[in-house]
């Protein structure tokens, strides 16, 4: 969630955790971003297929196809310092 919101130009504090910043966004990133959590620091991350289904769908709802494609031809979370 956070190198996408970061690819369209959405700024992001890095100093709150996946899920504090989906909820900040949109309630809808939140479900993945506590999957993401528990996968990372519990290990599983059992339905998180659907749930990420839902965040692409917030994107393309969200950003104009124009911004999709520029978002993907120059991936800013690739490029910026961590």
């Amino acid at each position: 969630i956070v190198d996408r919101l970061v690819d369209v130009g959405e700024p992001v504090d890095e100093a709150l955790t996946p899920v504090e910043l989906a909820a900040r966004s949109d309630p809808m990133l939140v479900p993945l971003a506590t999957r993401y959590s528990a996968a990372v620091y519990g290990g599983h991350a059992d339905g998180a297929e659907a749930d990420l289904e839902t965040v692409d769908s917030w994107f393309r709802l969200r950003y104009t196809p124009p911004q999709r494609v520029r978002a993907a031809l120059t991936p800013r979370s690739l490029l910026r310092r961590r």
